[in-house]
C-alpha cells in the first residue's frame, strides 16, 4: 500500500520530538524506528544522521524524519508502507538554543498532532514554555544514569511546572507503569488537559516496549473522514529543503 493511501485509509499520526541537547532525542528516535538497543556511545542515533559535522559534533541542526509502523496485531512492522496499518511520522526538531527557530518551524509549520518532550533524566526539563496549545507527551530519558532519588527529583520539578502551566493551561500529570495505564493517558491525552509521562532506557530496554505500544494506540487529531475531505481539496505542497547542484562536465 502505497504512503498516501495509507494516510487516508488508516491515518498519520504525527510527532514532534524535542528537548535540549543532552536528553538523546535522535537516540530515542533510532531506538524506536531502528529496532535495536544503544551501546552506551550513543551509536543508535547515527541512522539517523546525514551529515558528517552532525556525527561529529552530535547536534542536528536540520529537521530529520523517520517512520514507526505497525501491523494489525500491534508488532512493528519492516516493509512499512506495505505492511503498517499504523504509521507514526517521528519530526525530530533541533534541541540546541543556536537552532532554536527550526525548532519553533516544526512546531508551527508542521502542524504535529502532539510533541513528544524528552527530558534528560540526571539533568531535569530544558524547554517548555513555547509547547501552548499543543497536547504533550514527556519521556524521561536515560534512567539508566542516575538514581531512583534523581529520578524522583526530575519528576517533582516537572509536576510542579505541569501544575503551574507556565501561563498557559494547567496540564495534570498522568504516570504510566504498566499497560493500563497506557489505555487511559491515549484515551484521555488529546481531549484532556493530561500529560502522560513515561521513563525509559534506551540502553538496558526499559520501557521502550512500553513507549512503542503508546504510540501505536494513539489517534490522530484529525479523523479518517476528514482527512478524506481534506485530500478532495487543491492540493497544497510544502517546500521542506532546496538544494543546489553543481555539475562539473568533463569531455
Amino acid at each position: 500500500m502505497e504512503l498516501g493511501k495509507l494516510m487516508i485509509a488508516h491515518g498519520i499520526v504525527n510527532s514532534s520530538v524535542l528537548g535540549t541537547v543532552n536528553s538523546s532525542k535522535s537516540l530515542l528516535i533510532g531506538v524506536c524506528t531502528y529496532g535495536e538497543l544503544d551501546n552506551s556511545q550513543r551509536r543508535a542515533r547515527l541512522n539517523l544522521f546525514r551529515h558528517l559535522h552532525e556525527i561529529q559534533t552530535g547536534r542536528t541542526p536540520s529537521i530529520t524524519y523517520e517512520i514507526l509502523g505497525f501491523s494489525d496485531a500491534g508488532e512493528t512492522a519492516n516493509e512499512i508502507c506495505d505492511r503498517s496499518t499504523k504509521i507514526i511520522a517521528f519530526i525530530d526538531l533541533s534541541g540546541h538554543k543556536k537552532y532554536m527557530k527550526i525548532a519553533v518551524f516544526g512546531l508551527a509549520a508542521l502542524h504535529p498532532d502532539f510533541a513528544t518532550l524528552c527530558v534528560d533524566a540526571p539533568t531535569g526539563i530544558g524547554m517548555f514554555s513555547f509547547l501552548k496549545g499543543l497536547p504533550v507527551f514527556i519521556v524521561i530519558n536515560k534512567i539508566d544514569l542516575c538514581s531512583q532519588a534523581t529520578i524522583q527529583q526530575t519528576l517533582e520539578c516537572l509536576t510542579s511546572l505541569l501544575k503551574r502551566g507556565d501561563g498557559s493551561v494547567q496540564l495534570k500529570p498522568y504516570f504510566i507503569q504498566n499497560e493500563a495505564d497506557l489505555t487511559k493517558a491515549a484515551d484521555m491525552f488529546v481531549n484532556k488537559n493530561i500529560c502522560p509521562i513515561l521513563s525509559v532506557s534506551c540502553v538496558t530496554g526499559q520501557n521502550i516496549d512500553l513507549l512503542k505500544r503508546f504510540f501505536n494506540i494513539l489517534l490522530p487529531r484529525l479523523s479518517s473522514s476528514k482527512h478524506e475531505i481534506l485530500s478532495e481539496l487543491p492540493v497544497e505542497y510544502r517546500v521542506r529543503q532546496s538544494l543546489f547542484i553543481h555539475i562539473i562536465l568533463f569531455e
